[in-house]
Formats: structure tokens, sequence, C-alpha cells
């Protein structure tokens, strides 16, 4: 069959151009396009005489908010409108696919499992990029600077000095999401620095500082810098060395960026990590199966498992309580986002309102306490966006017009939620598929593993398909994690089909692994009659 409908995405400086296969095709999945527009228009073409000959009614389309695993219908235009208008609701992915409703009111593909014509990412939050500037000594001045963005493009970032009213000059640097230069400033004076960073979305984030630096002894020996000519311009640096911790201040938080803030520590926060590739949403390796066999036999269990997280491993082993203790309470939640908000509520507010709500957060429970930062506008909830995988402890403070509010978390303290921050899926793999026997044979036992640091209460759920690309059939819905479900199979299910089994942990990743090759299930017994005799002797 030829393709229906080609999604062709387009404005400003943007262009997609995503081909809609039939079912049998191999889609690939796009590559995302970032927007700071919620707003924004989705042409279509499609073939005159596929359309004519299908009798085709209307077009559809179906959004996705969770990487293609369930899938909306939102909206629906005449084949002649030839795009669909759409704003956002909020920042985020968004996956889209068309479907093309004939005369018969039947959708072409058909598939229930929808590949992804387009993918779009609103972001309209810009980078934030936090410089920190001072005197390391006399005549010398230090530059350390972050940023971070969910989508951030470091091509883009951009770092410039003046000293003493003097033009701008660019600093010249490696481009690192954080690091550090020096240079030399013999005459002293008023350093300035500034600085812009900016996302594939288009915003840009920018910070500027100074610092009134001391002369350096100019009786002294001029110290010189083997590999560079002059000493008085910016020295190229890569990641942050190791400093002295600050007291109280989260490296990364909001407040960090201040032109008195204390020098980088060395600690888990001291960088902030590279984003993780999004791997497809249907790769899958091969794996070595019989060609044909029935499903009694024993299979190998299969090892491709398709995922739709990220990267990292959470460790909470250093808390020194499990996992139990946070949800008996109720203060444990998993996220599969480093950018997540923290919801609170504040009481017995007095005649002098609040002037600060403060957040401090803890990575070893209490043993040690963080300042993250202040909530600007004092209204829930407070954002939050953590460098790494992990464990996070958090706790609140108000402070009243007149100064009053209790003291910050003290060591040993308890945090009041704790957040599990978890991009990495479950490890899970297909087992061996059983056929019963005798009055069992419409039983088959499907098995599996499955491995994950923060497993959901029902991780698991089995469908069938008479292709590999579906369309999927549901076996049954979320399950505990028993290891093994026996499948009565009922009517109307082919001989040949393929199973899918998908996990998903308590921070919402997924991973999924099929049986690639197809299982023979044969629910007939041969049987026999005798229907005549003959005889061997002389007639």
């Amino acid at each position: 069959m030829k393709p229906l409908l080609r999604i062709v995405f387009s404005f400003v400086a943007l262009a997609c151009s995503t081909l809609m296969s039939s079912p049998t095709a191999s889609a690939q999945q796009p590559n995302a396009i970032c927007t700071n527009q919620p707003g924004f228009r989705i042409p279509y073409r499609f073939d005159q005489a596929e359309m004519r000959r299908l009798r085709a009614k209307e077009i559809r389309l179906f959004l996705s908010r969770n990487n293609g695993f369930d899938w909306q219908h939102v909206q629906t235009v005449a084949p002649e409108a030839g795009r669909f208008d759409f704003k956002a609701p909020a920042d985020g992915e968004y996956w889209f696919a068309v479907r093309t409703v004939d005369g018969t009111n039947q959708l072409h593909p058909d598939a229930n499992v929808v590949e992804p014509g387009l993918v779009v990412i609103v972001d309209r939050t810009a980078p934030d990029l936090q410089l920190l500037l001072q005197q390391s000594e006399a005549g010398k001045v230090q530059l350390s600077w972050s940023v971070s963005d969910a989508n951030l493009d470091l091509t883009k970032l951009s770092l410039e000095f003046s000293q003493a009213g003097a033009n701008w000059q660019p600093v010249s640097v490696k481009a690192h999401v954080a690091g550090q230069t020096s240079w030399t400033v013999p005459n002293g004076g008023q350093v300035s620095v500034r600085g812009s960073a900016a996302d594939r979305a288009g915003n840009v984030g920018s910070a500027q500082t100074s610092v009134v630096v001391q002369a350096s002894d100019v009786g002294g020996p001029m110290r010189k810098r083997p590999e560079a000519a002059d000493y008085r311009n910016p020295i190229a640096g890569g990641s942050l060395p190791p400093a002295s911790e600050p007291i109280n201040n989260f490296p990364f938080g909001p407040s960090a960026n201040s032109n008195v803030a204390p020098p980088p520590p060395t600690n888990p926060f001291s960088s902030l990590p590279v984003q993780a590739s999004r791997p497809s949403a249907a790769a899958s390796a091969p794996t070595q199966f019989p060609s044909e066999s029935k499903i009694a036999n024993s299979f190998p269990p299969s090892t491709s498992v398709t995922t739709s997280g990220g990267q990292g491993r959470v460790n909470t082993a250093e808390w020194g309580m499990n996992r139990s203790r946070f949800g008996g309470n109720g203060r444990f939640r998993a996220v599969k986002s480093h950018r997540f908000e923290v919801n609170y509520r504040i009481d017995d507010v007095g005649p002098s309102g609040v002037s600060a709500v403060e957040l401090f957060v803890t990575q070893n429970n209490g043993q040690k306490w963080w300042k993250y930062g202040d909530d600007s506008d004092k209204q829930s909830p407070f954002v939050v966006e953590v460098p790494e995988d992990g464990v996070y402890g958090f706790a609140i403070r108000v402070r009243s017009g007149a100064g009053l509010a209790d003291d910050p978390p003290q060591v040993g303290e308890e945090p009041s939620v704790v957040i599990v921050v978890d991009r990495t899926p479950p490890n899970v793999q297909l087992q061996p598929i059983q056929q019963g026997a005798g009055g069992q044979m419409n039983k088959l036992t499907i098995s599996w593993r499955i491995a994950d640091d923060n497993p959901s209460d029902k991780p698991i759920s089995l469908a069938y398909s008479a292709n590999p690309n579906g369309p999927w059939e549901p076996i049954c819905g979320w399950q505990p994690d028993t290891g093994s479900y026996a499948w009565s199979v009922g009517q109307g299910v082919p001989s040949r089909l393929y199973v899918r089994l998908v996990a998903r942990d308590a921070a919402g990743n997924l991973s999924f692994v099929d049986t690639p090759q197809p299982l023979l299930v044969d629910l007939s017994k041969p049987t026999a009659r005798i229907v005549d005799i003959e005889s061997n002797g002389p007639q």
C-alpha cells in the first residue's frame, strides 16, 4: 500500500518531514524538533489517487505524552484542510501521528501500535547560566561557570570580559557545562564578565558579574606562564578542580548565581550531567530462535530489551534505610526527570507576611544539608533541578516579614520528603514459553525475570500480535512480579503469534521485549479411527 500522509512541520527556522508508512513498513523515529512557541501548525501532504480510492472522509491527529506508550485522538479535519493547528498546554515532549478514515470508517494505517511521524519538544525555559568571579590572589582573577538546560546547545556558550572599562573581549574556553579559567590583572581595578547560553529551542539565558581586584606587587618578579605569551588573557579551562566546600549553599541551586557565592565544592553536585540520547522506541536486536517450531519446545530466553528511559543507576544504600520506610509515611516518590516540582503549603501567616521560602537538600539522609535556594515568588511549587540520578531529601523553611523562622535543618535531621531520581528502565528478560499438555493444551506459561532498583507494585503487562509490528492485543493488564503468567488461549488467537512483555518501575521508566520469531500455538490433538480392513491372504 502506498504511504497516505506526509507530516511537514515548519515555522520560523524549523522544518521536519516524516513519512507515515503502512503497518508492515519499518518506521524510523524522527529526530525531535525543539521550539519555544507553544502554538504551531502541523501541515500534511497526501496521495490524491490513494485518498480517492479509499473515499477518505477525514484525517485524525493522534498525540502521545509518554514516548508512544499511550496515544490520544486530539483533532479531526477534512482531508482538504491540509494542516492541524496545535497549542501545547505546557512545556514537554509531544509525539504526533496521523491516520486517515476511509469511507467505511476504517483507519489507515490500522496498527494499534502507532509510530510517531513527528516529535516536538516545547521548551520555554531559558538556560540557567551561573558565573562566579573572584580574586584568587592579588593581581589575579578566577572565573567559574556552570550552565544547565534540558536541551542545551553548548555551541552557543559565549563568555566575555572587560577590565577597567575597556572594550569587551571573548573569554576563550572549552564548551563544557561547567568549567574554570583564570588570568592576571597586574594593575588591579574592576573586572567584569558577562555570558550567554542558548538551547535548541532558541531560549537564551545570560548573566553578568564583576569584582574589584587588588594590584599585584609590581616590585616583585613577574610570573610567566610558559605556554602563553600574554598571562593577562584568560586560560582555557575544563571541569572544575577540587576546592573547599561551602557551608550551606547548594552549588547549582537558584541561590548560587551571586557575586559573593562561595567557591566551587568537591561533592556530587559539582558538575551537571551531559544529556543522554533518547533511545529508539522500536529498536530491538535479533536473538537466535528456531525459525519455526511448536511452542512446547524450549526456546532460549530473549535478552533484547527496548527501553524508554535515560542512563544512570540510583544507589539507595547510602541512606541507611530501605524503601519501605519511605513509602510507610508517604514521604517517598520516584521521578524520571532531573527537573521536578516540590509542592508546599504555608500555614499560620501573620500580619508581616512571608519574606522568604527556603529549600534545603541532602543526599545522605540529613548527615549533611545544603541550602538549595529561595523560591522567588514564595508560592508553591518550588521548581527543582538536580545534576544527576540519585536519592535526594528535602526540607523547607519559611521566614516571616519580621524575620522569624525555624532553624535550618541540623545534622542528623531526616528530610520531610525523599525523591528518588531514576532514569534507568527495568532490566527484563523473557524466559522460554511453554504450552501445556493433555487437558491444559490451551495454557501457555509465560515466564520472565525483572531487575530494578525502584520497582513498581505492578510492573508487568503482556500482549500478543500476529505481526512483529503489531497491532498488539492485551493478554493481561499490569500485574505483580510473580515471575510467570498462565495464559488461557481462547478462540480467535492466531496460531502463529509474537509475545510482548512490558515492564515499568516506580518512576515510570518502561522497557519491553518481544519474541523475535513467531511462536506456533498448536491446539489440535491428532485422532485416528478405523475406516476399513483389507485381507492379505488368498481370495
